[in-house]
């Protein structure tokens, strides 16, 4: 018997109408998360955004579901995601759609290339994330935290010391999940850290901190 030690709670503005119909013509609508997974019978796992009408997903012993339709909901809602132990995954729903409780809250945030700091700001703060540390100079690097124990670090004005990763040496963060993984934009585990090293929109002052010029 599977047990969920925890339930956590967000507001969130990436989420989905999930259509999906089983063999028998029963239909039912989901309100998803943008990268909560399914089982795609194709591809594997895959984030709710990335299905396509027609795409065949996984139900109660492996029962084909299609894919009706995949719309993305206006406005932010707030979501909720529980922790499940052992195997990570559960059925939901009246059609018992296999999905994988991955979605952490930093997994789950918008994509956030290019965005600017007040930008991340307030889809960190939407998420229900707090800025728990802030360094204090003039690179003021932060790191926010949420209770399901994964966290977001924003480097305003890049790493101090110039580095091979072009994004790394500008403006950029980090998404980490609560076992310490490095993600990339897309909420997925990355080892690849031109990946990881998120790029966002630098500051006019980047070259005066430090000492090098935009885009180095």
């Amino acid at each position: 018997m599977w047990t969920c030690p925890a339930l956590f709670s967000h507001l969130n503005n990436f989420v989905f109408d999930l259509r999906l119909r089983n063999a028998e013509g029963e239909i039912e609508s989901l309100g998803v998360t943008g990268f909560h997974k399914f089982y795609d019978e194709s591809e594997g796992w895959q984030s709710a955004s990335e299905l396509n009408s027609g795409d065949i997903v996984r139900g109660l012993d492996g029962e084909p579901i299609q894919v009706v339709s995949v719309e993305r909901a206006i406005g932010t809602m707030r979501v909720y995601n529980m922790s499940v132990e052992n195997d990570h995954v559960y059925f939901v729903g009246d059609l018992t759609t296999l999905t994988h409780n991955n979605g952490c809250a930093a997994s789950q945030l918008p994509p956030m290339k290019g965005s600017t700091h007040t930008a991340i700001r307030g889809e960190l703060e939407d998420g229900g994330f707090s800025m728990t540390k802030k360094t204090n100079n003039a690179a003021g690097n932060e790191t926010w935290q949420h209770a399901d124990g994964s966290e977001v670090r924003i480097h305003p004005y890049g790493n101090q010391s110039q580095t091979p990763y072009k994004t790394g040496n500008n403006a950029h963060i980090h998404k980490q999940d609560p076992q310490g993984n490095q993600l990339n934009d897309r909420g997925l585990i990355d080892n690849n850290r031109d990946n990881t090293h998120i790029g966002i929109s630098n500051p006019p002052n980047l070259p005066q901190v430090r000492g090098r010029p935009h885009g180095s």
